[in-house]
């Protein structure tokens, strides 16, 4: 069995220290999270407490062109005062595709579409600000 996968699309953890996190990614969201098709995909957005950066944002690309192409608009869009993109060299897809997600009741109280399930589910759920 295949356990890793190469580099088919451009994956990358942005990192990212900005004056107001929440806002920030309200608004990359509003500006990028439905637009991309299968050129990028923003995964989602989660705000971090770490001394660098308060704010990841997970991005799957199509090539180095997108992937640069979603960094300058988040750069411009959220103000950015640093940055930091860490590149996945290789994509683990097993086991961490079918590992359970957990959904609190405060996810699923503010959850848009579908009703959804609290707690733990038996796969990733896709549940964030992200859709």
């Amino acid at each position: 069995m295949t356990v890793g996968s190469g580099p088919a699309r451009v994956r990358a953890w942005m990192l990212l220290q900005v004056d107001a996190p929440l806002e920030a990614a309200q608004r990359i969201y509003e500006e990028l999270g439905h637009q991309g098709g299968d050129s990028f995909v923003l995964v989602r957005a989660d705000l971090v407490e770490d001394n660098l950066y308060n704010l990841v944002v997970p991005v799957d690309a199509e090539s180095l062109h997108w992937l640069d192409y979603v960094q300058q608009r988040i750069q411009h869009l959220a103000a950015v005062r640093r940055i930091a993109i860490l590149r996945v060299t290789e994509h683990i897809p097993w086991p961490p595709h079918v590992a359970d997600g957990y959904i609190s009741p405060e996810e699923a109280a503010v959850w848009v579409g579908e009703p959804v399930k609290v707690g733990r589910q038996h796969h990733s759920p896709g549940l964030n600000a992200w859709g």
